[in-house]
């Protein structure tokens, strides 16, 4: 028996027909796991479901009648339900038109086998009609139809068969990687939106490599990040590195911290382009933020994740042999203190993505860290409101309005050197005075 919250019993008591879930929630439940992935079914239309609920505590978020599909909130519980269907599809991810039918036909509309398994809320048992319980068991993601079938009604397929074997640890059966394979194409009809929401899922799941390592296997990497299908074999220094490019990449965003995992996954992007260009991977990071930016642009990422992605991945390799310059590691740290402690963790990750030390800090980021915490005990200013002058406090015929910014920026670095005693109003104002001429 699957553990079912009480909520959801109690609404099943409402219907007149029997009420199932079905997908990752039965399937995780079969593998001892807790999901709160609650997808619900019945043979009741969204009108006939609307109807039902009328007048009762639960009320509909929304209601797409084109797909059967309603949204049901009940105190804190969210669920979606679904009328049993069959989907035509004439291209895209949303099927055309959909037919009322039977559980069997519905399960046969679903993708794997091992999400087409339902569990009858109402009489505490499994109903099973496609054998999607034995590949829970076995571990294995295989196709509900003809695999050729099923990935060519909807690209989306190809990205979900690799995330959810990311996701569950689920192998995927031979039959059904050669039906993806088959049909990589139809990941060019899918909106750029989805395919960033199914790799980001790649990156959060237990282990992201497993996802990428089958989007390549489907061919469909080089479809949709051809910037990163193109460091697969490209070779590194061997004491160094364990792995080609592509191998540490993918051991690098095993190994990152999920708040980084998308830099991760675009730290050494640049690699390839420079490896064509000049055999070597120098200034691999400059190339690789700009490839950065357009890969994510590409796919539709909020502009704020692009900014923040972009700077960590053209930041990286500051300071990777420890050699820098205190006062530089300085003015590296302040320009750059509100990014620090998320540089720092693509940094640890980057070391144990070379395959030689299996976890810990990297020397660069224990350096950077610790730089950080003087500058906070001497009370270094970290930006100009940090500072105790404002333009306000600079005589105009020492400094014109229009150049303060500029003299503040100045003595904001200049509060960064090692040794600065600009520790006082009276100190940081004097030093803007002395510096004043050519202003």
């Amino acid at each position: 028996m699957i553990n079912v919250p009480n909520d959801l019993k109690e609404f099943a008591l409402l219907f007149p027909v029997p009420l199932y879930l079905v997908g990752g929630y039965v399937r995780d439940a079969l593998c001892g796991k807790v999901s709160d992935d609650f997808d619900i079914c019945s043979s009741l239309s969204a009108d006939e479901v609307k109807d039902l609920l009328d007048g009762t505590p639960y009320k509909i978020s929304v209601i797409k009648r084109n797909t059967g599909t309603v949204g049901i909130r009940y105190k804190n519980s969210e669920w979606q339900y679904t009328a049993f269907r069959t989907d035509n599809y004439s291209g895209g991810h949303t099927p055309s038109s959909i037919s009322a039918t039977d559980i069997n036909g519905d399960a046969y509309r679903r993708d794997f086998k091992a999400n087409a398994v339902y569990y009858d809320i109402k009489r505490n048992e499994i109903v099973d009609p496609l054998g999607g319980a034995k590949d829970v068991e076995n571990r294995v993601l295989s196709a509900t139809r003809d695999p050729k079938k099923v990935f060519s009604e909807d690209g989306l397929r190809l990205m979900r068969l690799a995330r959810q074997s990311s996701e569950t640890g689920f192998s995927v059966h031979p039959d059904t990687l050669t039906g993806a394979r088959e049909n990589a194409e139809k990941i060019d009809e899918i909106a750029a939106e989805r395919i960033q929401t199914e790799l980001e899922r790649i990156l959060l799941s237990p282990k992201p490599s497993v996802g990428l390592i089958l989007l390549r296997e489907e061919k469909i990497l080089e479809r949709i990040l051809p910037e990163l299908d193109a460091a697969y074999g490209l070779p590194q220094r061997k004491d160094f590195h364990r792995y080609d490019v592509f191998g540490h990449i993918l051991a690098t965003v095993d190994a990152a911290d999920k708040s980084v995992v998308t830099a991760a996954l675009f730290h050494d992007i640049g690699k390839p382009a420079c490896y064509k260009k000049s055999g070597n991977y120098h200034g691999h990071n400059e190339v690789g933020a700009e490839l950065c930016r357009v890969i994510m642009n590409r796919l539709r990422y909020p502009k704020y994740r692009i900014m923040e992605t972009v700077r960590l991945v053209f930041l990286h390799m500051f300071d990777l042999d420890g050699r820098t310059n205190e006062n530089k590691v300085r003015l590296f740290v302040q320009e750059n203190h509100d990014l620090l402690q998320k540089l720092c963790l693509v940094k640890d990750a980057d070391m144990i993505g070379c395959g030689y030390v299996p976890a810990g800090p990297s020397p660069s980021s224990v350096r950077l860290q610790k730089t950080y915490a003087e500058m906070k005990a001497e009370g270094v200013p970290f930006s100009v409101s940090d500072l105790l002058v404002s333009g306000r406090d600079i005589p105009e015929d020492k400094v014109p309005k229009s150049k303060r910014q500029q003299a503040l920026n100045r003595l904001l670095r200049a509060c960064a050197v090692v040794g600065s005693s600009l520790t006082t109003k009276e100190k940081q104002l004097q030093y803007i005075i002395n510096n004043s001429k050519g202003w």
